[in-house]
């Protein structure tokens, strides 16, 4: 009974000491820097040492064989370069970002910290150091070259605006756009990861939210200015209120909600003109992807509670729709009739709402009853099987009359008759 005890004594306590075993294999090493997601970036990417680190699993049969010699490369590199561990098992975020298949697997972070080279040779201490030497020898010959680490974020240049300390103030700070500028350090593997998102929602937000990206390892006034303390940092600049800081998800379907809530709330909303010159149409309307311009019916057919009535709709409707930045115009029946001729109105009557598209030379009708939501669902779907279906038939732009502009009264019926007879 009494050796029977004893066996599972032994059994049990052999068991205590693999378990602490695998729980770090390296954990009596110094030498060997254990290597977790909260110190990769600053540790390994940052700083200019050259790394071998080495991705295993504590489970794992050939990853126990290797600590004698992985730890004998860590005493023969210190001070030259740095030998650093991942538990890929526990940190599995780190094994996915790094494409770790299989363990032992050991990647050099040398010339290039964002393309670090998988080692395939040997797996003793002086094989596994010659590589490292190599490496550090290429990092060297590059340095004497002149040749730096090229670290950049593949950002999507037709809809990402590249910022620096020269244009921020002229395309962002003084600008009449909605803007979301990513600050941010292309060895940050935060904003490495953020960079396919930011790329979706800009594009998401063509012609409506207008986006920028400020490298703070290039350029630094802008960080100060901002007091910008780790990355990525977002902020949200809108004309006349304060910069907002992000605090959203970092993926694209969080960065469209977060810009669209705060679009809502803050934008101010546009104006609604009336069509009394050219000079109006034009300083309103030809930097603006669309113009929606709405024709109302004669005063003396609609008086002022009936136009103001619709004039609500129009002006709710362009609150709804602001992040899109149009321009948006009224006009009273036949008081434009060169623009009701090109644009084809008076066939359906009025209020009658067009959609201009000035890039396109080309405009849409709204055909039905005219109520908010019918219109918005129009409108929300201009860019789709609404839009572009009628081309304007002239490349000369109509002649705008220049008319008072209304001033808010009804229109006394016998008066206007009298000058009808006349």
């Amino acid at each position: 009974m009494k050796m029977k005890y004893f066996a599972l004594l032994l059994q049990f306590i052999t068991i205590l000491s693999e378990l602490k075993f695998l729980e770090a294999l390296y954990s009596d090493y110094k030498k060997v820097i254990q290597l977790t997601p909260n110190n990769f970036e600053k540790l390994v990417l940052k700083s200019d040492e050259v790394w071998v680190v080495e991705f295993y699993a504590p489970w794992c049969g050939y990853c126990q064989d290797l600590v004698p010699e992985y730890s004998k490369t860590a005493n023969v590199l210190n001070g030259i370069a740095k030998v650093g561990a991942v538990d890929a098992d526990k940190h599995k975020e780190l094994a996915v970002k790094y494409t770790i298949r299989g363990f032992p697997t050991l990647k050099i972070f040398g010339a290039d910290k964002l393309k670090p080279e998988e080692y395939n040779g040997g797996k003793t201490a002086k094989e596994i150091a010659k590589a490292v030497l190599k490496s550090i020898k290429e990092k060297i010959t590059n340095l004497l070259e002149g040749k730096k680490q090229q670290i950049t974020l593949k950002l999507d240049k037709e809809h990402v605006m590249t910022l620096t300390d020269k244009n921020f103030n002229d395309l962002v700070k003084y600008s009449d756009d909605a803007w979301m500028v990513l600050f941010f350090a292309p060895w940050c593997g935060h904003c490495q990861n953020l960079e396919p998102h930011w790329n979706d929602a800009a594009r998401q937000f063509s012609g409506k939210v207008k986006f920028g990206a400020y490298d703070c390892t290039v350029y630094s006034t802008r960080s100060k200015e901002y007091k910008i303390q780790g990355y990525p940092t977002v902020k949200l600049f809108i004309p006349k209120v304060s910069p907002i800081d992000y605090d959203g998800g970092r993926n694209v379907a969080d960065i469209v909600l977060w810009v669209s809530q705060k679009i809502e709330a803050y934008l101010p909303p546009p104006e609604l003109l009336q069509i009394i010159s050219k000079s109006i149409v034009i300083h309103e309307c030809e930097e603006k992807k669309f113009a929606i311009v709405t024709f109302l019916p004669d005063i003396l057919d609609c008086q002022s509670s009936c136009r103001n009535s619709y004039l609500d709709i129009i002006k709710s409707l362009s609150v709804r729709l602001k992040i899109n930045k149009w321009c948006w115009l009224w006009s009273e029946a036949n008081a434009q009739p060169e623009i009701e001729q090109v644009l084809q109105i008076g066939g359906s009557g009025y209020p009658t709402l067009v959609a201009v598209d000035y890039n396109n030379k080309s405009f849409a009708t709204f055909v039905g009853a005219f109520t908010q939501d019918n219109l918005y669902d129009f409108l929300s779907n201009i860019d789709g099987e609404n839009g572009h279906k009628t081309p304007i038939p002239t490349k000369m732009f109509p002649e705008v009359f220049v008319v008072d502009p209304w001033d808010g009264n009804d229109k006394d019926v016998s008066v206007a008759n009298e000058k009808i007879e006349l």
